[in-house]
């Protein structure tokens, strides 16, 4: 292949080719197809242009260049009549792109490519930073890794695998080398390695509290303020201290905002006219919730406020919860699945969910185990046998329209208010609202906190019984002591008694809710004492006993389809119709085949009054 070299540059070039040894040149584009576009042009070794005809088009620089003889005397083999032709070789053919070896750019602390090998000088200088006197690594009993960080004259607690103690972290390299920032993969290293150090070396584990803490027969709340100081409360009194001080430690999240600061000599009747209640017994089992909410550890009791729009139901919530754990998100979304509800809890003190229209399916069990702590087990990835453990034990809120919960074993757990419908008269511009709230908030707060005191004083001898949430009733009931609650007015005066009345209003509800509770204690009704039978004979008594009703109670869901049926529904609602006086027992077992038998009695007789309502009553609700 010879390529021409034209002294026209406007002249298209040419190309011939020779035919194999015969001595005649063809040039191509005259007998043989079309012309052959331009070749690209290359940058020559002096930074011109090479073109196809130089004898430097095809030779990079450092390499030398070495004609023929034939070129160097200006001639070259060519036919008849044709121009002649300028061959450029190399001795020293060019290098093939695919055997110059890659070189890999150094790490120059930028962090800009994430595929560069962490710098170990990097890794070192952080390292060395974090085994500091300000920092303090540990581990809490579920081997999650902690540091305890000297900041500013306080002391803060943050996990190591959060970005506040990664923005700490390379804060401090930023400081002391020239203003510079880390590479993010000397920075994932160095993470990585100071989170195994917390877990290998620290041999006793330590407990983190989020907002509510004890320690010693001490109760602590987290204030969340600049200082990261604390609320200590002890059988002496309350006091706010330094959170270096503090034997325990907080950690904190993104949303919460810190509490007011408590002063004394408020008086617990003044948060009365931030809520909207029906009774003087009401009011007090809202500051028992409060009072069992700050209170570490649980059990917890969960407030849940059923009342039409426009009965202040979200804003009395938000009044009491602002008092000891205000955050951004104060109202929730209800969430849906078990990991999304671990995950909330994680984040905050106390949930509140907000505008509930109906029960998502799986939660109530979940909500019973925040109220006596409860756990929930993921793996970290699929590939592995790793876990994560997300351990919860908090105070939630619940608001709606219309009944949401049936389930016996959540209502045993809850305090349920029914708050009435604001007078046009007594509503408030929300500003001022807020604004008489912040300015009363320190007085309601340390008002707070002396009845926890007195609860402290007097718990070991306070004895209560007959409530299922026991420990949380005898809590509040020995924090109550001495509180000035406002003017009386006929409802039960202690809060035992108002708790225990109003379980046995949400045990009526749940009772009108469910048509075989219903019918039960229809059955009942015609009956002396007790009730004795297989599952077969309960349904067909209980299908007897609906009467005219029987097509329209039939369609209900919730109603039995087989004898099978029966024992579920009736041992949901067992606990219920306990509360009314109504005991029934299942599995008893006679006679040689060992048939079940059911058995339905009333404890103490049957009462003149019963909660009767209609049992198709419960397709609105569901």
């Amino acid at each position: 292949l010879s390529m021409t070299n034209n002294s026209n540059p406007n002249e298209p070039r040419k190309r011939r080719f020779h035919d194999g040894g015969k001595g005649r040149a063809v040039r191509h584009g005259s007998n043989v197809g079309a012309p052959e576009p331009e070749p690209e042009r290359q940058d020559d070794l002096f930074g011109g242009l090479a073109k196809p005809g130089n004898a430097y088009a095809n030779v990079k620089a450092g390499e030398p260049v070495n004609a023929t003889s034939e070129q160097q005397n200006g001639s070259a083999s060519h036919g008849e009549g044709d121009e002649p032709d300028l061959v450029a070789t190399s001795k020293t053919p060019p290098k093939s792109k695919k055997s110059r070896p890659k070189q890999r750019r150094k790490d120059n602390g930028s962090g800009s490519d994430d595929k560069k090998a962490a710098d170990p000088s990097q890794v070192d200088k952080l390292l060395e930073i974090a085994e500091g006197a300000k920092y303090s690594l540990f581990r809490d009993p579920d081997r999650v890794a902690y540091a305890s960080v000297l900041v500013g004259g306080r002391v803060e607690t943050h996990q190591v695998r959060s970005e506040a103690f990664e923005e700490i972290l390379t804060g401090d390299y930023y400081d002391r080398h020239d203003r510079t920032a880390p590479g993010d993969d000397a920075v994932r290293t160095a993470l990585k390695t100071i989170e195994m150090r917390a877990r290998r070396e620290c041999r006793t584990p330590r407990r983190v509290f989020l907002r509510a803490g004890s320690h010693d027969g001490k109760l602590y709340v987290d204030t969340c303020d600049d200082d990261w100081s604390v609320s200590e409360i002890d059988q002496d009194g309350w006091r706010i201290i330094s959170g270096n001080d503090a034997p325990v430690r907080f950690r904190r999240d993104s949303g919460m905002r810190p509490t007011p600061v408590p002063v004394k000599g408020g008086s617990i009747k003044e948060l009365r006219r931030f809520t909207n209640l029906r009774t003087t017994a009401d009011f007090r089992l809202l500051v028992g919730w409060a009072l069992g909410a700050m209170r570490h550890p649980g059990p917890y009791a969960h407030l849940v406020f059923i009342a039409e729009q426009g009965a202040g139901k979200s804003t009395t919530i938000d009044a009491v919860r602002s008092l000891f754990d205000p955050n951004a998100d104060m109202r929730l979304t209800m969430p849906t699945s078990d990991p999304d509800m671990f995950i909330a809890a994680d984040s905050s003190h106390v949930l509140s969910f907000d505008n509930i229209e109906g029960m998502p399916r799986g939660m109530s069990p979940v909500l019973c185990q925040f109220a006596t702590k409860g756990s929930f087990v993921k793996r970290k990835l699929y590939t592995d046998r790793g876990k994560v453990t997300f351990n919860a034990q908090r105070p939630v809120t619940m608001n709606g329209i219309p009944d949401f919960i049936h389930r016996s074993d959540l209502l045993d757990r809850v305090i349920m208010l029914r708050p009435p419908k604001l007078k046009e008269s007594t509503r408030m511009p929300e500003d001022g609202f807020w604004e008489a709230h912040a300015e009363a908030a320190p007085r309601l707060l340390g008002a707070l906190l002396d009845m926890m005191v007195v609860g402290l004083q007097r718990y070991p001898e306070t004895e209560v019984s007959g409530v299922r949430m026991l420990d949380f009733a005898r809590w509040v009931t020995a924090c109550e002591h001495g509180a000035d609650f406002g003017p009386e007015d006929g409802s039960p005066t202690t809060f035992l008694e108002a708790y225990k009345e109003n379980r046995l209003n949400a045990s009526e509800g749940a009772i009108e809710a469910s048509p075989v509770a219903t019918v039960i204690l229809r059955l009942m009704g015609n009956r002396q004492r007790v009730w004795e039978g297989t599952m077969k004979q309960l349904l067909d008594a209980l299908e007897a006993s609906v009467g005219s009703e029987g097509d329209r109670i039939r369609r209900n869901k919730l109603w039995p389809a087989t004898d099978s049926i029966p024992s579920k529904a009736q041992r949901a609602v067992a606990p219920n119709l306990r509360h009314v006086g109504l005991d029934c027992e299942f599995d008893i077992k006679r006679g040689r085949n060992r048939t079940r038998i059911v058995r339905i009695e009333w404890i103490n007789g049957r009462p003149d009054v019963l909660p009767m309502s209609d049992p198709d009553g419960s397709d609105e609700r569901e």
